[in-house]
């Protein structure tokens, strides 16, 4: 059988759920868990299959959602203890995404290393970049979460920075600040933008950003029932996002 044959026999003889389970956690890890051995030596065993686990790895490496062969890519590490999402935030990138692969995690104590090799979908990027562009056309508050600012640092990781924070920054100041509209109420989320990105990318010690960013943040509420430059508003919202990234981290 081929790996593909593999795969999708193998999918039958277990179900869904737990084959997605098996294939994701093949993933991550350098061996089987006792749980995945129950799962697959019998099914080995019934097919004649002796395969050891880099090369049921490299059969397994495919996207369970979108059926993608996984590329490899080198993606920010991002150290820290991780804000645990709700449900319904884990339901996103595990449904939709799940092999976006857009950063690492280092775990909680920062080491020197700032990159690692990872193995992504390139079909579950896109959904993220997709599902990115609706969240800001939808709601900022859910815009403002650790997955957008995990796929800024890991867009901006092109510069090899020494963190991702640092990666953010480049990234940042080479943005241009959003152009003027004629809608007023926009107009002054675009001035209080413009002067967020000049004193970050600056790195003015005269100008409270965190107040900044505090009260930009209302402003985009009042935007919700305005006929309103969407392209303008999202380039804000962006701009807002990046700027409290790279301030509260």
């Amino acid at each position: 059988m081929n790996h593909a044959e593999i795969r999708s026999r193998f999918r039958d003889a277990v179900g869904p759920a737990r084959y997605c389970k098996f294939v994701v956690e093949t993933h991550r890890s350098g061996r089987l868990r006792y749980w995945q051995e129950q799962l697959w030596e019998p099914f080995a065993a019934e097919h004649s299959l002796h395969l050891e686990f880099p090369a049921l790895k490299d059969c397994c490496a495919v996207c369970h959602v979108h059926g993608c062969r996984l590329d490899t890519d080198t993606v920010p590490i991002i150290y820290g203890t991780p804000i645990t999402p709700t449900d319904a935030e884990l339901n996103v990138p595990q449904t939709l995404f799940p092999c976006a692969g857009l950063a690492a995690g280092g775990g909680c104590c920062v080491g020197e290393q700032t990159t690692a090799d990872v193995q992504f979908c390139p079909d579950c990027r896109t959904a993220h970049e997709r599902w990115v562009s609706q969240v800001f056309k939808r709601d900022i508050a859910t815009a403002d979460s650790q997955e957008i600012r995990l796929y800024l640092a890991a867009k901006a990781s092109k510069f090899n920075a020494e963190s991702p924070t640092d990666c953010l920054l480049r990234y940042y100041k080479s943005w241009k600040p959003p152009r003027s509209p004629a809608d007023s109420a926009l107009a002054d989320i675009v001035a209080v933008v413009t002067e967020i990105h000049r004193a970050v990318t600056t790195n003015d010690p005269r100008v409270d950003v965190a107040a900044l960013l505090s009260s930009v943040y209302p402003m985009f509420a009042l935007t919700a029932s305005c006929d309103t430059d969407s392209m303008i508003l999202d380039h804000c919202k962006m701009h807002y996002i990046a700027a409290n990234a790279i301030v509260h981290g």
